[in-house]
C-alpha cells in the first residue's frame, strides 16, 4: 500500500484562497475524517453551525459574485440603476398561531412558489428567525427585481389565508376601540403623527392590509455586500433568552391539514422539552440548488504558484493569516491585485470556467 504524502493544495473562493495541506493515498484517512465529522441532526436550533456558516458564507461569495448586473428603469424618476441583489424580509402582523414547520410549510413554501411562478425566482438563500416575543420571521436573497407592492400583496394574501390578517386585525380593533391610542413604547422610531396616520390608513381598509409585513432592501449602495448579508443571515441570538416549555411532536402537516386540526405547540401538552425562545423547529436555512452545487476551484501546488503567492505575502502582509491547519490569502476574483501575480491570475480563470458554465447554464434556463 502506497505510503500517505501530505501536501500543499489551494482552495479558491470569491473573497479568498485558502491553503492546507491535503493527505494523498489513505482512504482510511479520509473516512476517520468523515465519520467523525457527522453529528445527530437537530430538531431545534438557535443558531447556524460553525459548518453551516462556512456553506452559508460561499454560498453568499458565489451569489454574489456571479449575478449579473441587470440595469432597472425607475418610473418614478425615469432614471436608470444597476441591480444585482437584494434581500427581502417577511414577518406576520400579530403573534405566530402555528408551529415553525407549518409556518414554513404553508407560507415560506407559498411566497416562494409565487416567486417562481411570477419572477422565475431560481437561485436564492433563506435564513429564518426568531424575535425576542418568539415570532418566526425570514430573510431571502433573491437575484431579480421584484415590485414591493407585488410582494407585499401576495404574502399578505397568504397571511390572510392562514388566519394572520384577521387576528391582526381583531388585535387593532382591541387595542384602539376607544379611538386613536398612541403606542409610546415605538415614539423613538415612529412618532405620534406617523401613528396617526397609519391608524387612519387601517380604519379605512378595516385592518387588511399590514404594511410593514414585508420588506425589500436593494444592496446596490451597499459598499460590503458580503458583510451586511452575514450581519443578517449569520447573526448569533443572545445566550441570556428566556428558556421555556414548547412540545416535541414529530408529526408535520400534510397539505390536507387545516388550521383548525394542526394544533400549536402549547396546544399539544406532551413530549414537552425546554428549549429556548429563539429556537426554531426544522431548518433555520436553505441554499438554492444552483448554489448548493457549487464546488470552489481546487489546484495542487507548483513553483509558479508558489512564487506568486510567496510575493502576495511580501506586498500585502495584511491580506495573509496563517494558523497551524491553514493559511487564507485574502484576494477576490475581482481585485485588480490579481493582475500582479499572472500565475495565481490563470491559476484561478482556469478553475472558474466549468463553475460559470454549469451555474449560468442553469440561470439562463430559469429564464424561461
Amino acid at each position: 500500500m502506497p505510503k500517505p504524502i501530505l501536501a500543499p493544495v489551494y482552495n479558491a473562493s470569491p473573497t479568498r484562497i485558502v491553503e492546507y495541506l491535503h493527505c494523498y493515498n489513505s482512504d482510511e484517512f479520509y473516512h476517520e475524517r468523515k465519520n467523525t465529522a457527522w453529528k445527530q441532526k437537530r430538531e431545534f436550533r438557535d443558531d447556524i453551525s460553525e459548518n453551516g456558516e462556512r456553506r452559508l458564507l460561499k454560498a453568499i461569495d458565489w451569489f454574489y459574485y456571479l449575478t449579473p448586473k441587470q440595469k432597472i428603469n425607475n418610473i418614478k424618476d425615469d432614471r436608470s440603476f444597476n441591480y444585482k441583489l437584494a434581500m427581502l424580509t417577511f414577518t406576520l402582523p400579530c403573534s405566530q398561531i402555528h408551529d415553525d414547520l407549518y409556518i414554513k410549510k404553508y407560507l415560506l413554501n407559498g411566497i416562494m412558489s409565487r416567486l417562481r411562478e411570477k419572477y422565475k425566482i431560481e437561485n436564492y438563500i433563506w435564513k429564518a428567525e426568531k424575535t425576542q416575543k418568539g415570532n418566526i420571521h425570514f430573510h431571502l436573497l433573491v437575484d431579480k427585481w421584484i415590485n414591493y407592492k407585488d410582494i407585499n400583496y401576495n404574502w399578505n394574501s397568504l397571511l390572510r389565508e392562514h388566519g394572520y390578517i384577521q387576528q391582526y386585525r381583531q388585535n387593532q380593533l382591541d387595542f384602539h376601540k376607544f379611538g386613536f391610542k398612541l403606542r409610546t413604547e415605538l415614539l423613538s422610531s415612529w412618532d405620534q403623527s406617523e401613528q396617526y396616520t397609519a391608524y387612519k390608513k387601517g380604519m379605512q381598509t378595516n385592518w387588511s392590509f399590514p404594511e410593514g409585513t414585508s420588506h425589500i432592501k436593494s444592496l446596490r449602495n451597499i459598499k460590503n455586500v458580503r458583510e451586511y448579508i452575514k450581519k443578517y443571515l449569520c447573526k448569533k441570538t443572545s445566550k441570556n433568552d428566556t428558556i421555556i416549555t414548547t412540545v416535541q411532536c414529530s408529526n408535520t402537516p400534510n397539505s390536507t391539514t387545516t388550521n383548525s386540526q394542526y394544533l400549536s405547540t402549547s396546544e399539544i401538552g406532551q413530549n414537552q422539552k425546554e428549549v429556548s425562545k429563539t429556537a426554531i423547529r426544522g431548518n433555520i436555512w436553505h441554499v438554492s440548488q444552483s448554489l448548493s452545487k457549487i464546488e470552489n476551484p481546487y489546484f495542487e501546488s507548483s513553483q509558479e504558484l508558489s512564487d506568486d503567492l510567496e510575493k502576495f505575502r511580501r506586498y500585502y502582509p495584511s491580506k495573509f493569516v496563517d494558523s497551524d491547519f491553514y493559511s487564507i490569502y485574502i484576494i477576490g476574483f475581482d481585485d485588480k491585485k490579481l493582475n500582479q501575480f499572472p500565475y495565481l491570475k490563470q491559476k484561478i480563470l482556469q478553475g472558474l470556467v466549468p463553475v460559470k458554465e454549469k451555474y449560468f447554464k442553469q440561470y439562463q434556463l430559469s429564464l424561461y
